[in-house]
């Protein structure tokens, strides 16, 4: 996993490699958007990079997790860091934080951060 920042606008990106199994399967770009969801932006690139929880004393980190849920032609989840199997999940902030900003829409496109129903 790495973290570039952008060199025409505002944004970053993060290049994930994906694996299944032992075998390297491509590799996923996804841009940031810094300037709209910062605190998001930031708890992504720590998980992307590796951090640890203050709190549990733990390392936190998206490198080894599994995609938990796929829904071919859809979807896929994942980055469960404390129990890789979607029932867990943890933040730089603790186990949760604030929603940040709903000015960008859903789309097929986009990595959408899921949370635990509180708005």
């Amino acid at each position: 996993m790495e973290i570039q920042e952008s060199k025409t606008s505002n944004n970053s990106f993060a290049y994930l490699d994906i694996k299944i199994g032992l075998e390297k399967s491509g590799r996923v770009i996804i841009e940031l958007f810094d300037d709209i969801v910062p605190r998001t932006v930031k708890n992504f690139k720590s998980l992307c990079l590796g951090s640890e929880d203050p709190v549990l004393c733990k390392p936190l980190c998206y490198q080894g997790t599994q995609f938990h849920r796929v829904v071919p032609q859809f979807m896929v989840q994942g980055g469960d860091v404390t129990k890789n199997d979607g029932t867990g999940g943890r933040s730089i902030y603790g186990k949760q934080f604030d929603d940040e900003n709903f000015e960008l829409t859903v789309n097929v496109l986009f990595v959408n951060l899921l949370h635990s129903g509180k708005l």
